[in-house]
């Protein structure tokens, strides 16, 4: 099975975090308001287990809080001093599998993910950064795409996914945090069922 440098694995992350003046984070949308949730399969150097980034440091100790409060939160000893924290060593394949809808993308990757926004807060009071949510996620899945495959990797989003299910996993329970969408990175395999056609072959 395929596998990933632990300083790979950081450079795709740090890409995620906004920088000033840096894009694609510089669209002014807003917070983050979007963390991720990390299920870590095969990384060189780093224990598997679940991991979670913090975007936005503010909130953390507002969804340390709302989480299991036996997740350990141990800080990542990584380049640049990424906000990246180990909640729980041990193989999460099949959690991360069963969460987005039984695909066996989300196990058989090298890392897989889940974000997690803050939800009810922001909508009650301004319903309309629920686009932008789903924007900034956007916006990361891109990011995480380019990053995978600078490294010889692939990633692709997951459109089917078991909110509740994570939620439970992590220990939330109202809806003050939302998983918003799913990504998983891996080495890629060529899918026979689908067939590949050169831009504008119809020309020709």
């Amino acid at each position: 099975m395929a596998s990933l440098s632990e300083r790979d694995f950081y450079a795709i992350l740090s890409k995620t975090i906004p920088q000033d003046k840096y894009a694609p984070f510089d669209l002014e949308l807003g917070g983050p308001y979007i963390h991720l949730l990390l299920f870590v399969h095969r990384i060189q150097g780093i224990d598997s287990g679940i991991y979670f980034l913090l975007r936005n440091e503010r909130d953390f100790e507002n969804i340390k809080g709302k989480c299991d409060p036996l997740f350990i939160w141990e800080k990542v000893k990584s380049p640049d001093s990424l906000p990246l924290y180990l909640l729980k060593k041990g193989d999460f394949r099949n959690e991360a599998a069963f969460a987005s809808c039984g695909q066996e993308i989300a196990g058989d990757g090298v890392f897989s993910l889940s974000m997690i926004g803050k939800f009810r807060e922001l909508i009650e009071k301004q319903p309309f950064l629920y686009r932008l949510l789903l924007w900034e996620a956007g916006i990361i899945g891109q990011t995480l795409y380019l990053g995978a495959e600078a490294r010889s990797m692939s990633g692709t989003g997951i459109g089917c996914f078991l909110d509740d299910v994570v939620h439970k996993m992590i220990g939330l329970k109202d809806d003050s945090y939302q998983s918003i969408y799913h990504f998983t990175v891996g080495k890629p395999t060529k899918d026979t069922r689908l067939t590949t056609l050169a831009p504008y072959y119809h020309l020709k």
